[in-house]
C-alpha cells in the first residue's frame, strides 16, 4: 500500500521507501535487505542490488522484480493503508516511551522538551540569518549577474583575439623555421653527449684492462746473511760419544746409488769424548 508519495508498506511487514536518490527494500524486523539508485517519481523494476557473500563480493543483484498492481475493487478504497513512513517512526517512539520505567520517565521527557526547544531555536535563527541575508545575497547576485553581462561579451572577443593570434604565431614562416633549427641543434645536442659519455667509457675501460695486463713482476730477493752467528746456526749439534765427520757425496754417487764413505775416527787418544760433530 502507498502509504506516501515516497513509501509503500506490506501488511504483514516491511517496506519500499525513498531516501536520498536511493529506494530502500527492508524486511519485517526493519532490516535493509535491498537498494537501488533512482528517481522519487518511479520506483524501479529490476537491477536491486544487496550485499554479497565472502570478502570479495561487496554487492550483488537480488532476483526481484517489482511493479505497481492496481486493484479494481470497490473495497480497495475503503482499506485502511495504515501510517506512513514518517507515521510509523513517531508511533514506534511513542510504544518505547510507554515502556520506560515511571522513574525514569520525566528525565526522558526532559531531555524531550530540551531537545524540541533547541530545535525551534535553531529553527528561529536560521529563519532570522536568511530574512536579514536575504537582502544582501540578492544584491550580490544582481551584482553579478549585471558584471556578467557586461564582461563576457569582452572577454569572448579578447579570447577569439588571443586564438587567432596565437595560430598566426605559430603558422608563421619564421617560427616554423626557428623551431625546425631548435629541433636540429637539440638532437646533434644529444649526439654530442651520447658520444662523449661512450668515448669516457671507452677510456676507462682500456685505462682498467692495461692496468691489468702490465702489472710488474716481483723481483725481490732475499738477502744473504754472512757472518758467524748464521753460519753456526746451519750446523746440527750431535751429542754422541764418538765423533763423526759427514762428508757430502759426491754429484756422481746421488745418481748411481753409491754409498758415501764415511771417514774413521781419529786414533789421537787427545780428542775429547763429547765433542760437536759441525754437518754442513
Amino acid at each position: 500500500m502507498r502509504t506516501e508519495p515516497g513509501c509503500f508498506r506490506k501488511e504483514g511487514g516491511g517496506k519500499i521507501h525513498f531516501l536520498s536518490g536511493y529506494w530502500y527494500m527492508l524486511d519485517k524486523l526493519g532490516q535493509q535487505v535491498a537498494w537501488i539508485e533512482g528517481g522519487a517519481k518511479t520506483v524501479p523494476e529490476t537491477n536491486w542490488q544487496t550485499r554479497g557473500d565472502g570478502i570479495f563480493g561487496s554487492w550483488e543483484e537480488v532476483p526481484v522484480l517489482v511493479q505497481h498492481k492496481l486493484i479494481d475493487t470497490p473495497a480497495a478504497s475503503l482499506v485502511s493503508k495504515g501510517p506512513g513512513c514518517s507515521e510509523a517512526c513517531a508511533q514506534c517512539w511513542i510504544t518505547l516511551k510507554d515502556k520506560i520505567p515511571h522513574e525514569h520517565r520525566q528525565t526522558v521527557e526532559a531531555y524531550e522538551a530540551k531537545a524540541f526547544e533547541h530545535k525551534e531555536n535553531a529553527k528561529a535563527k536560521v529563519t532570522e540569518k536568511y530574512a536579514t541575508a536575504a537582502p544582501i545575497l540578492n544584491q550580490h547576485a544582481d551584482t553579478a549577474v549585471q558584471a556578467f553581462n557586461e564582461y563576457a561579451p569582452v572577454a569572448k572577443e579578447k579570447g577569439k583575439e588571443a586564438c587567432t593570434a596565437c595560430y598566426d604565431f605559430i603558422t608563421h614562416p619564421d617560427t616554423q623555421e626557428k623551431m625546425g633549427t631548435m629541433l636540429r641543434a637539440t638532437g646533434d645536442a644529444l649526439k654530442s653527449c651520447l658520444a662523449g659519455c661512450l668515448a669516457v667509457t671507452a677510456g676507462l675501460v682500456d685505462q682498467a684492462i692495461g692496468n691489468v695486463d702490465e702489472q710488474p713482476v716481483s723481483t725481490t730477493r732475499v738477502a744473504v746473511v754472512d757472518n758467524d752467528q748464521a753460519m753456526d746456526a746451519s750446523y746440527v749439534k750431535l751429542d754422541s760419544g764418538t765423533p763423526v765427520m759427514v762428508e757430502p757425496l759426491p754429484p756422481r754417487s746421488l745418481f748411481l746409488g753409491d754409498k758415501p764413505a764415511v771417514s774413521p775416527p781419529p786414533e789421537d787418544s787427545n780428542v775429547a769424548s763429547s765433542s760437536t760433530v759441525l754437518c754442513p
